[in-house]
């Protein structure tokens, strides 16, 4: 069995203690060695020599060697995001160019002739457009001749229903009201007068200003109201209608009061038919 020396274990002791000492003394005597070591990892440029441009070209070009790779990751996803919008923009004008160009060709053909072309087939043909480009742009551009077409078939309710979807594409709120106005009047031609009334309301709200498409809009909404038998509300919007003294539309102003005496008279000869029936009855 053997057995543990102690002259060998009390030599190693010794020997690490002396090593430990030694590397005390060490750094008591150069106790600015760990601080420079410490500082040049901080500034590893503290030993360059130059003038202060030369060194901040220094520590740009230092910062560039030590970020390397996340830079090069960096420009690269730069320039894919780069080329990629590039590329889109450039599928974005390809696709409206070409959409322009078979619009034109589906018009400049025979049976889409305003005099010699049948309506019915033009609007069919126009709808075909505009489910091959349904881009926004495209289907606002087809859904104008489509509006025509219809209009001129005949279809009042089908060109108001359009114009009215046309109006909710549109961002600009003269546009929208103009495309409102327009719906109503469709709408009103055909007589669907809860739908006119809900065209003529948004083209009115959409103008804020008292312009005559607002005052327009307000007539024709007056106008359903009649039809619809509202006539207080509508009388109410017809004498809002002549406080716009600054339209300078005086054949305008002679149709509304036209229009307020025809509602007047009718009343009156309503009242007096009532009362007819009345004492007849007694």
């Amino acid at each position: 069995m053997n057995r543990p020396n102690p002259t060998r274990s009390s030599r190693s002791f010794r020997r690490n203690k002396k090593s430990a000492e030694a590397q005390e003394a060490s750094l008591q005597e150069d106790p600015q060695s760990s601080l420079s070591q410490e500082s040049l990892s901080l500034d590893p440029l503290r030993d360059f020599t130059g003038n202060r441009f030369e060194r901040i070209l220094a520590a740009f070009f230092y910062q560039i060697r030590q970020n390397l790779r996340g830079l090069l990751v960096g420009g690269i996803i730069v320039f894919t995001s780069i080329l990629v919008f590039t590329a889109y923009q450039a599928w974005l004008s390809i696709r409206e160019e070409k959409s322009r160009f078979y619009l034109a060709k589906l018009l400049a053909e025979p049976t889409m002739n305003f005099e010699l072309g049948s309506f019915d087939i033009a609007s069919e043909k126009i709808r075909a457009h505009k489910k091959k480009f349904r881009h926004r742009s495209a289907s606002i551009r087809a859904s104008l001749y489509e509006i025509f077409y219809l209009q001129k078939a005949e279809k009042f309710l089908e060109a108001g229903d359009l114009s009215f979807r046309l109006a909710s594409q549109i961002t600009t709120p003269e546009l929208q009201a103009y495309y409102y106005f327009q719906s109503g009047l469709f709408r009103e031609e055909a007589k669907k007068y809860d739908k006119a009334k809900e065209s003529y309301t948004l083209a009115a709200k959409l103008i804020r200003k008292k312009n005559i498409l607002k005052a327009y809009s307000l007539y024709g909404q007056a106008r359903v109201l009649v039809a619809l038998d509202e006539k207080e509300e509508a009388n109410k919007i017809l004498k809002n209608i002549l406080s716009y003294e600054n339209l300078k539309q005086p054949d305008f102003f002679v149709s509304i009061l036209g229009y307020m005496m025809k509602l007047s008279y009718k009343k009156e000869t309503e009242k007096s038919a009532k009362k007819e029936i009345e004492k007849s009855e007694e």
